[in-house]
């Protein structure tokens, strides 16, 4: 890719030039060396629209010079390795966009990952031809496997002590039975859960040795099995949390690749809703208690009959004062094929700042859960400060957990910028704002990666496409696509295309739109091919480390109880 430095230094040079290059080249690369922030000086080559015009502002790609770098570049087009990058302009002049590539980041630096990766968002490179990833975290990986190796070992130990422990206490019942001559004595084993005296100092001894050992090894079941399916590359689960109305429901019908989340102005998300791929060709729909009691299952042939339900179920939680407006988690399972976002459970989380509700702490419960989280922002109000404070809290989740990578950031609803007629359209300028903030806020919102999307541009081309508007396959004119909303009135998500469509034509000059050109435009395949190559990867290092540490907590008191 071609590239050249800016620096702000005389503006209407820099504006000279980049309306030259962006004639001769539209995927022409700008790095500022400036020394403000990018949003500021692309506030300034807009000049209230007298510098660059929104349709230079939207094919502007730019991004900051970073220098010392310390980054080994891969190309897999057959040429293999490629050298060792020392700045973002050596990057991306090895950089093509239509070859896949490796890029090892040698630093161990968080902040040095994340800002690669963002510069890369910023220039709209598809992610989906980088694989991206730190030496860190496959020695991480390694090390991680080892310590597991290493417990599985002192696992099966006190498993032996523990069957040992379990042994003594039956036979000692049995004994007493025998010498009592009455029965029902060894019924302790299974009535003892509820009592700690069983009569006897040296039985309750060890019936109480017993009861913990029985319940570390429940807990170390449970990590044990999380491990397994983070070794085996099973589903991750992955929880979408924003303050209310944000967007969340869209996202994960973007995500889901169905139209099952209750997107309804008027409903906010009352509990968790839990996505999952089903097993057949049915929909299901279960709740459960607090304990992970199944209270009521429903299984259904149309997609519609379950929605109509779910939204029956939302609707009476908005008046169930009681139970302060909530629902226990409700648990979706839909059929899909393997081509969709079916490798991940999709948690959609309540928003905690509902005024008189019970919603945080179901929204809470479900960012200790789960494997990682996307935190929305909500593009039209620039970050709030309910946003900064829910955010504050779920950092400090994953944090004490010892996850970093597992927490990503999207700045929902970008097509809001069209709501002002006088203000600038640049996304890179929007996304660049919001980290800088973040920056200001915390030093350890440094390493955050911030992905811009419209997720109900991408819904609604998704929706029109299930619908089996063909018209859209190949590119057809702004008119044409607003003669298709009137012929195809049954779809209604062709209206906000068309709407959508006028936008782009009159301040970005696109003249032809397709299904390719909506989703690329919404910024949700970068989000998704980053979730699915990359975000998937670290975050099994970070649940592998925080697994296998919790194994190690485990056995150190489950040894307590045995040998001390």
């Amino acid at each position: 890719m071609r590239c050249m430095e800016v620096n702000g230094a005389d503006i209407h040079s820099d504006i000279a030039l980049i309306k030259r290059k962006l004639a001769e080249d539209s995927e022409f690369v700008f790095l500022y060396a400036g020394k403000g922030a990018i949003h500021d000086y692309i506030h300034s080559l807009h000049d209230g629209g007298k510098g660059l015009d929104n349709e230079a502002l939207y094919k502007l790609r730019i991004c900051y010079a970073g220098k010392n770098l310390n980054v080994t570049f891969f190309s897999e087009n057959g040429t293999g390795f490629r050298g060792y990058i020392t700045s973002m302009k050596c990057l991306i002049e090895a950089l093509d966009t239509t070859n896949p590539c490796r890029i090892a980041v040698n630093s161990d630096s968080r902040e040095e990952f994340a800002f690669i990766v963002q510069q890369l968002v910023y220039i709209q490179y598809p992610l989906d031809k980088a694989d991206i990833f730190q030496d860190k975290d496959l020695r991480d990986f390694e090390n991680a496997l080892r310590r597991c190796h290493e417990l599985r070992e002192k696992q099966t130990a006190y498993s032996k002590d523990v069957r040992e422990l379990c042994q003594l206490v039956q036979t000692e019942c049995e004994e007493r039975e025998r010498a009592s001559n009455k029965k029902g004595l060894t019924n302790l084993l299974t009535n003892l859960w509820a009592t700690s005296k069983c009569g006897d100092n040296k039985l309750n001894e060890h019936y109480k040795k017993l009861k913990a050992c029985t319940e570390h090894s429940r807990k170390l079941s449970v990590y044990w099995q999380k491990l397994g399916k983070v070794i085996n590359h099973e589903e991750l689960t992955l929880a979408i949390a924003a303050t209310k109305k944000t967007g969340k429901s869209v996202i994960v019908n973007s995500l889901i690749g169905q139209d099952l989340a209750c997107t309804d102005i008027q409903l906010a998300t009352p509990g968790n809703f839990i996505y999952r791929k089903s097993s057949d060709d049915k929909y299901h729909l279960w709740m459960e208690d607090n304990e992970h009691n199944q209270l009521f299952h429903k299984i259904y042939d149309s997609r519609l009959d379950l929605c109509r339900d779910a939204e029956g179920m939302c609707r009476y939680a908005q008046n169930d004062k009681d139970n302060g407006f909530a629902l226990r988690d409700v648990h979706i399972e839909f059929p899909a094929s393997d081509d969709q976002f079916t490798s991940f459970t999709v948690y959609d989380t309540p928003g905690p700042d509902a005024a008189g509700t019970n919603h945080r702490e179901a929204a809470r419960r479900a960012l200790n859960e789960c494997d990682a989280a996307l935190f929305c922002i909500d593009y039209s109000k620039y970050l709030t400060d309910s946003e900064a404070e829910y955010l504050k809290e779920v950092r400090n989740i994953f944090k004490a957990r010892q996850k970093f990578h597992s927490l990503l950031f999207v700045l929902n609803k970008v097509d809001a910028r069209y709501a002002g007629a006088k203000q600038s359209k640049s996304i890179a300028g929007a996304v660049d704002f919001i980290k800088t903030r973040l920056s200001q806020i915390a030093d350890e919102y440094r390493d955050c990666i911030i992905f811009p999307i419209s997720a109900l541009e991408y819904f609604s081309a998704a929706e029109a496409e299930r619908a089996g508007v063909t018209e859209l396959n190949t590119p057809i004119s702004a008119n044409e696509v607003r003669k298709l909303k009137y012929a195809r009135r049954d779809v209604p998500a062709l209206s906000w295309l068309h709407t959508h469509s006028g936008n782009m034509e009159y301040y970005h000059g696109i003249k032809e739109f397709s299904y390719d050109v909506f989703k690329r435009d919404s910024g949700m395949p970068a989000l998704m091919s980053y979730l699915t190559r990359i975000a998937v990867k670290r975050s099994r290092v970070e649940i592998l480390n925080y697994t296998a540490y919790e194994i190690e907590q485990q056995h150190k008191k489950l040894h307590v109880v045995l040998y001390e």
